[in-house]
């Protein structure tokens, strides 16, 4: 009888658990990803909370780029370039000028660049996914 009982919970505990982990994937493919406001509502459906800032101009990057907050601190800062090459070429000028004990995340797809102040593991998490690695 005991043994039943223990049984019966563990599978109650299971399912909760995998209800759990169900509710914090995102329907948004990662792959659609392809600029500023694609990302900012796959990190939202990714239950990253963020405040939009709009666009900015950034004296290390060669084109406009848009400023959001996550609630959980930080910042996040994507840059569309209109090509690979170009969004490359800012990557590598900026990762070159680096220091490497206060350096924000950097991440690349394609064109896409994103620069986040953070550490909020969900946030990590999510730019993964999208981006794959990041370049440091």
């Amino acid at each position: 009888m005991l043994n039943r009982i223990v049984l019966a919970t563990a599978l109650v505990l299971m399912a909760l658990a995998s209800a759990a982990c169900a509710r914090l994937k995102t329907d948004v493919d990662p792959e659609t990803v392809t600029d500023a406001e694609s990302l900012a509502e796959y990190l939202r459906e990714s239950h990253v909370q963020l405040l939009d800032h709009g666009p900015f101009i950034s004296p290390t990057m060669s084109v406009p780029g848009y400023e959001y907050t996550p609630t959980s601190g930080g910042a996040l800062q994507v840059f569309k370039y209109p090509t690979d090459g170009d969004a490359l070429t800012d990557v590598t000028l900026l990762d070159k000028n680096r220091d490497a004990r206060n350096s924000p995340h950097l991440y690349r797809k394609k064109d896409l660049v994103v620069i986040y102040f953070g550490d909020d593991p969900r946030m990590e998490a999510a730019l993964l996914r999208v981006f794959g690695s990041r370049i440091a």
